[in-house]
């Protein structure tokens, strides 16, 4: 484990000691005393006349006098950052590309332009600033890509616009790599189409393929018009679990195109099962209630999460996707309050909410929880909450 001994000033302290790097923290050892400043913590880090500015919650942390150390720490530094960040964003396996470049992109949690090491995983394009403005990119909610001389410009559904430009030598690389890896999502989800309904002609699957990606939830509705075979193979499917009766009583109170359904493999928990989820609402012009359920099996503790949205209800299912997919279906992070986020333990979840502007929209959207007693306990109140 690298050291490096410094100048330190931080807090109303300047005292000479040493720095070493973890995966998780940034660690000062001083004379008499020493302290460490989680990752989750940095808002930003940056070299300005040869020495190191690090802005935390607390304040700057500045380290001086690092000689030709300097760059080998804010190397070291940055590459444990990005670790950790990708951490926080569910981002696992190795990466297809690396690179470094521009970005500049516009989503529903502001506009920010600069630098950055780009990343380009399976499912998902990471831009990772030496800052807290890094963005994980769902691959299946590109739309289109727009190209230029030298910049590529993703789209999303939601009309979220990412650009990456002046990548040098990996320009050409970068948009071939990425296409390879949306051509292999769009595989993987005519795949499990047809293992949902192997009557599927080719057509249908590419279709429901597009809608429902894997873990992306479409409306019955959209889906019952591509092939009411696929839609009896889903109820089929959600008969054989503890949701079964959930989703009758959706079938009730809602029409098709007020149910969402989607395919989630190895949802994360004890069982890594590969469920079905489904989404409930109720909605009018100025908003609605929406209930999200998971297929699970019977052994399963299960909760039906509340959500109370403005707007339309399609925008809302949108937004809806993408925090799912960004959390890998960690529902936990959703309901935790900002103070249970500031706990050392929620490092992860509380660097998540900062650069995913999803699940922000999503945590202030969620309303209540309705533990699984009895059936009867259940629909009595979810009709009640579900009064507009």
């Amino acid at each position: 484990m690298e050291e490096y001994r410094c100048m330190i000033e931080y807090m109303g302290q300047s005292e000479e000691g040493q720095l070493i790097l973890t995966e998780d923290e940034l660690n000062c050892l001083l004379p008499q005393d020493e302290y460490a400043v989680p990752y989750a913590d940095i808002y930003s880090f940056e070299v300005t006349n040869y020495r190191l500015f690090v802005n935390t919650e607390r304040g700057t942390l500045t380290a001086s006098l690092l000689g030709d150390r300097l760059t080998p720490l804010y190397t070291e530094l940055y590459e444990k950052y990005n670790g950790k960040v990708l951490k926080s964003l569910f981002v696992e396996g190795s990466h297809v590309l690396e690179t470094k470049g521009e970005y500049k992109y516009s989503d529903d949690a502001g506009s920010a332009q600069g630098s950055a090491v780009i990343k380009l995983f399976g499912r998902c394009l990471c831009i990772l600033p030496p800052d807290d403005r890094a963005r994980r990119i769902p691959l299946c909610f590109v739309q289109s890509i727009e190209q230029g001389s030298y910049s590529h410009k993703l789209i999303l559904d939601t009309g979220e616009t990412y650009e990456m430009y002046r990548l040098g030598w990996d320009t050409e690389a970068f948009i071939t790599k990425l296409n390879e890896c949306m051509k292999t999502i769009r595989r993987h989800a005519v795949r499990a189409a047809l293992a949902l309904d192997p009557a599927l002609d080719t057509l249908q699957s590419s279709r429901i393929a597009k809608l429902m990606p894997e873990g992306v939830a479409a409306t019955m509705g959209a889906l019952s018009a591509i092939s009411p075979s696929f839609t009896s193979a889903v109820e089929a499917r959600i008969k054989d679990s503890r949701a079964n009766e959930t989703y009758l009583h959706f079938r009730e109170i809602c029409g098709l195109d007020e149910i969402l359904v989607g395919a989630k493999s190895h949802l994360a928990g004890e069982n890594q099962e590969d469920v079905l989820w489904i989404v409930a609402s109720r909605s009018k012009g100025d908003g609605g209630v929406a209930a999200v359920e998971m297929a699970l099996s019977e052994e399963t503790a299960a909760a039906t999460f509340l959500y109370r949205f403005a707007g339309g209800w399609e925008p809302f299912g949108r937004r809806l996707n993408h925090a799912m997919e960004a959390i890998d279906f960690h529902r936990e992070v959703i309901s935790m309050s900002d103070g249970e986020l500031k706990n050392r333990e929620n490092a992860n979840y509380r660097m998540a909410v900062r650069r995913t502007a999803s699940l922000q929209f999503l945590r202030k959207c969620f309303a209540d929880r309705i533990i699984h007693r009895t059936v009867d306990s259940w629909k009595k109140e979810l009709d009640a909450k579900f009064e507009l």
